[in-house]
């Protein structure tokens, strides 16, 4: 078992995942007093302020709010499949992702292997806006990120879009 070192130990989370608050770019940073000063050095120059209503929210969300994402998690399980499933009929390598609201799923090979070309050609043709996996670095070149955190009809609408364009090419 490893040392324990909490004098230098950071704990940076936020409640995107936690309470389902995906969109509302509320992080918190946990730590010892002096690293978090300086944390706050830089952080008062690179962060906008967030909305009041927000932190309020988040307020709300961390001290009464502990169960509340619980429903979400059965939710975005069942839009994950939604992803999945079709990505998978229209030709893409989808894995089950754990922990997240995205799945990142490999183009298939009949398609633009570029991913910022892929997601232009998507957005024109199908009406269907995915992130470029070249964004996340050189690793994530033929792939794209689709998040799951829509409605179940924006989902299966997004789905049969893609399945249409996979069909075309």
């Amino acid at each position: 078992m490893g040392t324990v070192l909490p004098e230098q130990t950071l704990v940076i989370n936020g409640v995107s995942k936690s309470h389902a608050m995906t969109g509302w770019r509320i992080g918190v940073i946990c730590g010892p007093a002096d690293i978090i000063a300086e944390v706050g050095k830089v952080s008062e120059f690179t962060v906008t302020s967030e909305t009041t209503n927000a932190q309020r929210a988040a307020t709300e969300a961390f001290t009464n709010g502990m169960d509340d994402a619980l429903p979400m998690k059965e939710e975005y399980a069942k839009r994950q499949q939604i992803l999945v499933k079709g990505l998978t009929e229209a030709g893409f390598d989808c894995p089950n992702p754990k922990g997240a609201f995205y799945i990142f799923a490999k183009i298939p090979a009949s398609m633009n292997q570029n991913s910022v070309d892929f997601c232009y050609e998507l957005a024109e043709n199908a009406k269907v806006a995915v992130i470029p996996g070249a964004t996340f670095g050189p690793g994530g070149e033929g792939y794209v990120r689709i998040s799951y955190a829509a409605s179940e009809a924006d989902l299966r609408e997004a789905v049969n879009r893609i399945k249409a364009y996979a069909l075309v090419k």
